[in-house]
């Protein structure tokens, strides 16, 4: 999950350094892949706490990280959402202007 996270945060920055909407895309697109993994990771350390009670704690923690991890990864989509239709909308009311 934090791979994805890394690659999200990666795509934005691209984005708004190049002024360009493709790497927006390509992390809206990721964004089911990271919402998998938030699952499959959440899955697992619940299998781990249920086999061994003694992870309790470690388990809590690494829970904490990965709902900071789903946050970030939930405002990177938020932004690119946001930067997608700006642009957009500046594309359109420019293009109009020049009709």
């Amino acid at each position: 999950m934090g791979c994805l996270v890394r690659f999200m945060l990666c795509q934005m920055v691209t984005s708004l350094q190049n002024h360009n909407t493709r790497p927006l895309y390509a992390l809206l697109a990721s964004e089911p892949a990271c919402e998998a993994a938030l699952q499959a990771g959440i899955t697992h350390q619940l299998t781990v706490v249920v086999h061994d009670t003694r992870n309790m704690k470690s388990t809590l923690a690494l829970l904490i990280m990965m709902k900071g991890l789903e946050q970030c990864s939930e405002r990177c989509k938020n932004l690119a959402e946001y930067l997608v239709c700006g642009v957009y909308a500046g594309w359109c009311r420019d293009s109009a202007g020049k009709r």
